[in-house]
């Protein structure tokens, strides 16, 4: 899958930036009008089934329901990408009343020192 995405920043990034103190870094950059591209993809991510990523890398992944039956022995919630505090509390509100079990490791990683104190 792709490691990165690139789109024309919009008003949601403009009022998170301002939402951080950072306000005045928003310089909106836009593709020519007339811009041409060696490819387009489209993606419905209505459509999209929940990933899960294996060990020992973000990059090994397979679709959650393709690992049905496995032996789970660590569980990481976070990184950068999904460490976001609403992505923690969908995953404390999916946990919520569920334990552990004893020989799986649970971590959890918030995106920022912000998000780890909100």
């Amino acid at each position: 899958g792709a490691k990165a995405g690139l789109f024309a920043a919009d008003k949601t990034t403009q009022d998170y930036l301002a939402s951080q103190g950072r306000g005045n870094h928003y310089q909106p950059i836009s593709p020519d009008n007339d811009a041409i591209y060696e490819q387009t993809i489209n993606i419905d991510a209505a459509n999209l089934e929940p990933t899960v990523s294996k060990p020992h890398t973000v990059d090994n992944t397979a679709l959650a329901r393709e690992l049905k039956g496995t032996k789970i022995q660590q569980v990481f919630i976070g990184t950068c990408t999904n460490g976001r505090l609403e992505d923690l509390a969908t995953a404390a509100n999916l946990l919520k009343g569920k334990k552990c079990h004893t020989e799986t490791r649970l971590m959890v990683a918030p995106a920022s020192r912000q998000i780890m104190l909100a």
